[in-house]
């Protein structure tokens, strides 16, 4: 299932999302909510989920009839050999010279390909892509697993101060600006990344409208409120993990490696503090070990 961006009408998103109420009175947590939602919906309209066709991408025998001709004769020849002991000679020449016009035809179709098509797509129809290994275990004796074995390296850092440095260094967090947000936006990697999150929102969505004051400005001020309350929305905590084997035939919990996947939301929310984070300790000459 995905969506197709490149076949939205502009126009109609932007009409949609001018006049849509990003903000609303609420809790962080309720706000936040109420954005995902309007969010969503407005790309339902425009470009609603639809199942995803997949294709065989085999790469299919490229020979030419001259080739064909060859090896009817060759398979000819194979027939007869066993009353006409003089054809083996034959035989085996054509064998070779057989192999050597396919090689000769896969060539040709290979560099035609990669005029017409490009060098990936070429790759991705004589190289198909693994199928994805199946997971024996299910979700929650996974989930059970990866909770309840930590890293021993995740330790609290102990803050270490120089002797140059300010001894009594105060960080507090301010209020954001729009300037800010589109800071914190600049450094995000994949800004066309169509993939959605566990809320159903992707970088592709917030590209095509962040730069709507609407937007932008329902963001600052969700990003505003978490700060004055001290509070990060639920919503925003919960990550997808994907069980990565680490082993061609996983059969057990430990033969997986857990990587988080977090949502799109939460990482300009994480990068707008990280901003100030680092403003505060480069000023105070602070350092973390």
């Amino acid at each position: 299932m995905r969506r197709n961006y490149n076949k939205i009408n502009l126009t109609n998103l932007a009409n949609l999302v001018v006049n849509a109420n990003f903000r609303s009175d609420g809790s962080p947590e309720e706000q936040l909510q109420r954005f995902i939602n309007k969010l969503v919906k407005i790309f339902d309209t425009v470009a609603p989920v639809k199942p995803k066709k997949i294709r065989d991408t085999k790469k299919k025998l490229t020979i030419t009839e001259n080739t064909k001709q060859l090896m009817r004769r060759r398979d000819q020849l194979y027939s007869t050999m066993r009353n006409q002991p003089e054809s083996k000679a034959e035989y085996s020449i054509l064998k070779k010279k057989i192999r050597k016009q396919i090689y000769e035809d896969t060539r040709k179709w290979d560099n035609s390909s990669i005029e017409n098509k490009g060098l990936w797509s070429t790759m991705k129809i004589i190289k198909p892509t693994e199928p994805e290994k199946s997971i024996n275990q299910t979700p929650d004796e996974l989930n059970n697993y990866f909770n309840s074995n930590t890293n021993p390296m995740d330790r609290q850092p102990t803050v270490t101060t120089p002797p140059e440095a300010n001894q009594n260094p105060i960080m507090k967090l301010h209020s954001v600006t729009a300037v800010d947000l589109f800071q914190a936006w600049k450094t995000i990697k994949n800004k066309t990344n169509t993939k959605e999150d566990y809320n159903g929102i992707s970088f592709a969505m917030l590209n095509l409208i962040i730069s709507c004051p609407n937007v932008y400005d329902a963001i600052v001020n969700l990003i505003n409120q978490s700060i004055k309350s001290f509070t990060f929305p639920n919503a925003l905590k919960t990550s997808v993990i994907a069980p990565i084997p680490k082993i061609p035939s996983p059969s057990k919990p430990s033969d997986y490696r857990p990587i988080s996947v977090q949502l799109n939301v939460s990482k300009l929310y994480e990068k707008c503090v990280y901003n100030q984070i680092a403003v505060h300790m480069l000023q105070n000459n602070s350092t973390l070990s």
